[in-house]
């Protein structure tokens, strides 16, 4: 029972803080307010990777256009975008391997 009424506060809570971010969304795409910040983030780490997946290519995008590599986020930049988000109810890791980044 107990379970049961943490659950049911957690889900009103969720519903609380959810419900004015979805009228902000409806308002901001007829064009009267500007887009709030968004509930679900998929931050793409790098797009290096050395595994050659058939179900992805994103190791192609930087031996097609080897410049690009040079626009990746910095370390600095995307500590920068994570501290002023606020709070993301969804957030994935995606991307190449994380690894073959200079600045880990």
């Amino acid at each position: 029972m107990v379970f049961y009424k943490k659950v049911k506060m957690g889900i009103l809570s969720y519903a609380i803080e959810l419900f004015p971010k979805v009228v902000k969304y409806k308002l901001s795409m007829i064009g009267l307010i500007k887009p709030p910040i968004p509930d679900n983030l998929t931050f793409s780490v790098t797009n290096m990777c050395q595994s050659r997946c058939k179900t992805c290519d994103v190791w192609k995008l930087y031996k097609e256009k080897p410049k690009l590599k040079e626009k990746e986020l910095k370390l600095w930049e995307i500590e920068k975008i994570f501290k002023s988000i606020g709070h993301i109810y969804f957030f994935n890791i995606s991307g190449g391997e994380p690894f073959l980044r200079n600045d880990y």
